[in-house]
């Protein structure tokens, strides 16, 4: 058998033995850097994607933190300014009572509600009361506060004293430096994303760190309270002294026998959220990479056996690559690449919203009927809101016959789909919009420009222009078109900004709001009357039936005040039972006082049943501005003002007008 094989081998011939050796170490050379490459790339894809899926659980924590977060710091806001007011302890429980009602309708049913400490008095809104020996000055909540003597304060979690339930509490310093506001948020839903993390990747470990290296949440619940930076030669110690000390964020650690990929992403309020990845499990399949090309390597059919595992591999990483992008496609209505120069588009991908297909929008469009929204009333006027994949041929259709793409002609396209699809209040808009001549100097110095429109089924959408390509001197070449429903988003904004601006009892402007309004009404020079006025003697009402009745008068000068003034002025509480009002135009005393008498009118027919018979008076300062000079909202606030002294001189509805 021997004489055999070197006889056969002895055949060959030198030369092409060494052909045949160099080839096989040409092609041993090509394997082994091809699969060391391949090896690299797939790690740094497998690290990738567990830096990505540690960003989400991030992503989670934040949202669930910055809930409270934005509670505690509104409710500092509102109690600051009843405090600048003058308002009582006792109007302070009954804003944090009702704040808390609706924390734990709407965002939290385990939070025990707001409480503070206000001006050396504790106040809680969430009805609970303290023993005979509770001390606010000797709980964490206070003594971490003011340890920090920060605006807001992550307080280290805590057992809490009504459900037994581990807590954690954001605080707010008031501005007088001593008093405080504060929420409990419970640490449940924390825990159960730290436990999520761990189970992402067998052998992995979730962790919630605070600022100190305090464990807030483990995948381990035991761990939970340790202090990671005050122990040495355990797991958690090594990662936190790389996070804390290290100042890194992505490592691998080793302890006893195991190595960890380590992700940390930063939280609010200082905290740090932790994915450690067991290597061994997370690097499997770059690790078999490296066997088997090394067992290829060995084998006569090593080049054919690698050629198709690389064929294998770029067609999954493809496929998963279009897949990726198709889901992120799925978000926008559509899309659409547009070559400027030549005045040409072409459709990348159309998505319909009611059967869930993506694709053309021919295929589907002549499927379906005209949207019964089309040209009716608002969603939230009608009090029944539509769902959000409620659509219609005239929005999404955009392949049917109607508004087919023009060839050659991109601009007459955009302009003939803007028109069918946008309402008619948002048509001179979305005309303006696609215009691609002017499109260059929208987008000079950036990426994406975008525009919010209501569609013909009374539904926000978002369209967007991104720079694709731009020649040498920055001019945009090619853009991309594409449109998005954010009608949920858009109402939920405008909802939160509504909130923000009203006073929450009487349902006018606030303040802030109200002052903001007039300064701009000022500075461009807008004429018109500012009005104050407050309630005679109204301490009276509270002493005598009672704050809810005196709540009750204050809400019922407001509605006198919306039913007496037009929808375009300005009527806001200034606070307590001070309203002001700046009416647009009004700028004597004569165009004035039909206003004013139909406003006495109204606070005349005023009529309360606690308090009988009894009437609702107010003294009121009126100063005018004429629109012919610089004025500020201070300055003409304290010519009213003081023409409303004067008016507490004289008994019953009285008006005093500023003499310039």
């Amino acid at each position: 058998m021997k004489a055999r094989f070197w006889e056969a081998f002895a055949s060959l011939g030198l030369r092409n033995i060494i052909i045949a050796v160099i080839a096989i170490a040409a092609t041993t050379a090509a394997l082994a850097t091809g699969f060391y490459a391949l090896y690299s790339s797939v790690k740094e894809s497998i690290s990738l994607r567990g830096e990505i899926s540690a960003r989400e659980f991030s992503k989670s924590f934040d949202e669930y933190l910055l809930t409270g977060l934005n509670t505690i710091k509104m409710t500092s806001y509102t109690v600051d300014t009843m405090l600048r007011n003058k308002m009582t302890h006792v109007e302070v429980e009954k804003f944090l009572k009702m704040e808390s009602e609706n924390i734990k309708n709407t965002l939290d049913s385990d939070s025990t509600g707001l409480y503070g400490l206000i001006n050396d008095v504790y106040v809680d809104g969430g009805d609970w009361v303290p023993g005979p020996d509770f001390n606010p000055r000797e709980r964490p909540w206070y003594l971490e506060t003011m340890a920090n003597k920060t605006n807001i304060t992550f307080v280290k979690p805590y057992v809490d004293m009504q459900t037994g339930t581990a807590m954690m509490t954001i605080t707010g310093l008031l501005e007088d430096g001593q008093s405080i506001v504060a929420i409990d948020v419970s640490l449940r839903e924390v825990q159960e994303i730290t436990e999520h993390i761990g189970d992402a990747a067998e052998g992995g470990v979730g962790m919630v760190l605070d600022n100190e290296g305090g464990v807030v949440a483990h995948t381990d619940r035991s761990q939970v309270k340790h202090d990671y930076l005050k122990e040495n030669g355990t797991l958690g110690a090594l990662i936190a002294r790389r996070i804390f000390v290290d100042k890194i964020s992505r490592f691998e650690v080793e302890y006893g026998n195991t190595s960890y990929m380590v992700y940390a992403e930063p939280l609010a309020g200082g905290w740090v959220s932790v994915s450690a990845m067991n290597t061994a499990e997370l690097f499997k399949l770059p690790r078999f990479i490296i066997q088997f090309s090394v067992l290829v390597t060995l084998l006569s059919l090593a080049v054919i056996i690698t050629i198709l595992y690389k064929i294998a591999l770029r067609n999954h990483f493809t496929l998963k690559l279009n897949m990726q992008l198709s889901s992120v496609g799925r978000i926008y209505v559509c899309m659409y690449d547009v070559d400027i120069d030549s005045n040409t588009c072409s459709k990348i991908s159309y998505h319909d919203f009611i059967s869930g297909r993506g694709g053309s929008a021919g295929k589907t469009a002549g499927n379906r009927k005209g949207c019964d929204l089309a040209g009716k009333t608002a969603p939230e006027e009608s009090g029944n809101p539509a769902p959000e994949n409620v659509v219609c041929d005239k929005c999404f259709g955009l392949d049917d016959g109607a508004v087919a793409l023009i060839p050659g002609d991109a601009q007459a396209s955009f302009t003939r789909i803007a028109a069918r699809i946008s309402d008619k209040s948002s048509r001179e808009r979305m005309l303006q919009f696609v215009d691609l001549s002017t499109l260059d100097e929208r987008m000079r110095g950036v990426n994406t420009v975008t525009e919010e429109f209501l569609n013909c089924c009374n539904k926000w959408c978002r369209t967007r222009f991104i720079a694709e390509k731009r020649d040498d001197a920055g001019q945009l070449v090619r853009v991309i078109w594409l449109v998005e429903l954010i009608d949920r988003e858009r109402r939920q904004r405008e909802k939160l900004k509504h909130l923000a601006e009203i006073d929450q009892m009487t349902g006018i402007c606030n303040r802030g709001t109200g002052e903001h309004r007039i300064s701009e009404f000022l500075s461009e020079k807008q004429s018109g009357m500012f009005l104050l006025l407050d309630i005679d003697k109204f301490k009276q009402y509270n002493d005598t039936y009672g704050h809810k009745v005196g709540d009750q008068v204050i809400i019922s000068v407001a509605k006198a005040l919306t039913a007496s003034f037009r929808s375009y002025d300005v009527v806001m509480r200034l606070g307590g039972d001070e309203f002001a009002v700046y009416a647009l135009g009004l700028t004597t005393r004569d165009k004035a006082q039909a206003v004013i008498e139909r406003l006495l009118r109204n606070i005349q027919a005023i009529r309360i049943p606690e308090i009988g018979d009894r009437s609702v008076y107010v003294s009121a300062g009126a100063a005018f501005y004429r629109g012919d000079g610089d004025i500020a909202f201070q300055e003409i606030y304290e010519q009213a003002d003081g023409c409303a002294y004067m008016s507490k001189k004289d008994a019953g509805n009285a008006v005093t007008y500023f003499n310039s």
